[in-house]
């Protein structure tokens, strides 16, 4: 997965984040394409989910529904990147 895919996938999240509040607040969302695809309760099933779904390139996201925004890192080949 390219960063391209990633930021689409994260802006997708970006601009839905009200109904996704409404519907799955505190919960894991698995994001592909830009398409919402499931809620889960952990994290850890969420990425099990996608692993098994896409593969471990895949373009997917998972995401923690929150409504403050947390602070996440990417670690890219021995670099870490801030996402804002």
């Amino acid at each position: 997965m390219g960063e391209k895919d990633l930021k689409k996938n994260l802006q997708f999240a970006d601009t839905n984040k009200q109904r996704l509040l409404q519907e799955y607040k505190s919960k894991f969302i698995l994001v592909s394409n830009e398409e919402f695809v499931g809620s889960y309760h952990v994290y850890e099933r969420a990425a099990e989910e996608a692993v098994r779904t896409y593969g471990m390139d895949g373009n997917f996201l998972v995401c923690h529904v929150l409504d403050e925004d947390p602070l996440n890192f990417i670690c890219q080949r021995a670099s870490i990147v801030p996402l804002f």
